[in-house]
């Protein structure tokens, strides 16, 4: 919602900036429903990789500024919703990164299958065809 509440204000900024906005949406809703469709690694590796590009887009605009949007290179993050998108941003990066270690370190001491979703969870072993 932050990145949608911004659309307009980013816009006022410079075009690009509303259209990444808009992509930042798009990203977001596209995480959102891929979480609510299955609870995969590859879903929490594109949440990492969302969260990460979030933050690090607020900290490249910190330090050398937007391109184009003049002599003001902290007018458009230093704004409360831009500091809480790019915390949202660090919270979400940190939360994949420690869903994906605990998957890993349960995979990797091979602990006992406990339930059905731990089992829905767990990849398919694919046959061995090689006789054919």
């Amino acid at each position: 919602m932050l990145h949608f509440q911004a659309i307009g204000p980013g816009f006022a900024v410079q075009p690009y900036l509303g259209v990444s906005l808009i992509l930042g949406t798009a990203t977001a809703l596209g995480g959102v429903a891929g979480t609510l469709a299955e609870d995969r690694d590859r879903i929490w590796w594109y949440a990492l990789a969302e969260g990460l590009l979030t933050a690090a887009a607020y900290a490249v605009e910190r330090l050398p500024g937007l391109p184009l949007a003049g002599r003001d290179p902290g007018r458009w993050y230093g704004s409360p919703g831009a500091r809480t998108l790019a915390f949202l941003g660090v919270l979400l990066a940190v939360l994949a990164a420690w869903t994906l270690l605990a998957r890993f370190r349960r995979r990797r001491t091979r602990m006992p299958v406990t339930s059905a979703y731990d089992r829905d969870l767990m990849s398919i072993p694919r046959p061995n065809r090689s006789g054919e």
